[in-house]
């Protein structure tokens, strides 16, 4: 694995992440102050992870790009993104929670069943997608391989 670029673009994918998770609270606190808080939380909780699953599937076939596609390469992918995510996290609630008891905050960041459902669906995802078919540099290489055998054979 590569573990540079991995890590360059799990930074990116939280990133896009906060980015994305912002515009969907702005719009639900501007667009649906009418409806019921349950109805909001549990719409913007699917959307959430709806934009997981796309960001998430956008970052693996990036970095699948130049990368050997393997279930083991996307599980190591996998495991990076969510040590990424995490650790940013931590960081996030130092910075903004400074004031209130840091544990307190943290149990209870590591108690919503959101947390580890987010590792399982990145973990799975990321796999799945390395264990896919070949990537289009793969192909490219195994061609180039071809080429030369036919060529030595002449």
């Amino acid at each position: 694995m590569n573990l540079k670029r991995g890590i360059l673009i799990g930074l990116a994918l939280y990133i896009a992440t906060i980015i994305v998770r912002l515009i969907i609270t702005f719009v639900f606190m501007v667009a649906s102050p009418k409806y019921p808080l349950i109805f909001r939380t549990t719409t913007y909780l699917i959307i959430s992870f709806i934009s997981l699953v796309v960001l998430v599937s956008f970052a693996s076939l990036w970095y699948f790009t130049k990368a050997k596609r393997n279930a083991k390469e996307g599980l190591k992918l996998g495991v990076t993104f969510v040590v990424i995510n995490f650790l940013l996290d931590l960081l996030y609630i130092k910075i903004v929670f400074s004031a209130k008891p840091l544990m307190q905050i943290i149990t209870a960041y590591l108690s919503d069943p959101s947390f580890y459902t987010t590792i399982i669906l990145i973990i799975a995802l990321v796999t799945f997608i390395g264990s896919r078919n070949k990537s289009h540099y793969e192909k490219e290489i195994h061609s180039h391989s071809v080429k030369r055998i036919k060529h030595r054979r002449r």
